[in-house]
């Protein structure tokens, strides 16, 4: 289960109708999305999973720049849900249902209607994951996502570096971030490969950011 203390409480909850003018001024969402539609994606239709969504940063990148692209986004704060909601009908964007779950165990996932959706392993071409796999148990969490993954497909995670940055971010927003070599060891134990390092470009981003990858073989 997520880890649920007060700092994540109050972040991710209280703050969450302001999350995104916090991100923006920071200018924490334009480097994110920049990175976002730095990777280079196969132009066939795809299926994404965009686990621990929060507002939905990753996943309007994503839309921003791919037309043939399905999105399905989940994540554990219903209030984060509500506002990628909000931005979804304010800017008219489709191929995208979010849904309330949880990384440790993703099925069921649940509408704001407590309808039930289960997702068929092997059925994602990629899943981003950004900055949440911090608040769960990572290991079990990259083993659970790698279940629905399609053959050939690829995880990738936006981690907060371990580092003074990462760690002073983690105590302002309630987690702990794990080490590239946690991460990457994570990854060969859900029996990914190709397992790399994806280059931020940005020096600023590099600071408290990272993304790995690894790809679904068999």
């Amino acid at each position: 289960m997520l880890k649920h203390n007060l700092r994540s409480k109050l972040f991710y909850n209280v703050l969450a109708p302001v999350y995104d003018h916090i991100i923006l001024s920071t200018g924490y969402r334009a480097h994110l999305r920049r990175f976002v539609q730095g990777v280079e994606l196969p132009t066939k239709e795809l299926h994404v999973l965009d686990a621990g969504c929060g507002t939905g940063l990753v996943t309007f990148a994503l839309l921003d720049k791919y037309e043939n692209i399905k999105i399905t986004a989940f994540d554990y704060s219903k209030d984060m849900l509500m506002a990628a909601e909000k931005f979804q009908e304010k800017e008219n964007y489709s191929n995208v249902e979010f849904y309330l779950g949880d990384i440790e165990s993703v099925n069921p996932l649940k509408n704001f209607n407590g309808e039930m959706k289960f997702l068929e392993e092997e059925s994602f071409d990629y899943i981003f994951v950004s900055g949440a796999l911090e608040y769960v148990d990572m290991e079990k969490g990259i083993r659970e996502l790698a279940k629905y993954l399609k053959k050939d497909g690829v995880l990738i995670n936006i981690a907060v570096r371990n580092n003074l940055c990462g760690k002073l971010i983690g105590k302002l927003m309630g987690f702990k971030p794990y080490s590239k070599e946690q991460l990457l060891n994570a990854l060969k134990e859900a029996k990914l490969a190709d397992i790399k390092e994806v280059p931020i470009i940005e020096k600023r981003a590099r600071l408290c950011k990272m993304a790995v990858s690894g790809k679904k073989l068999f």
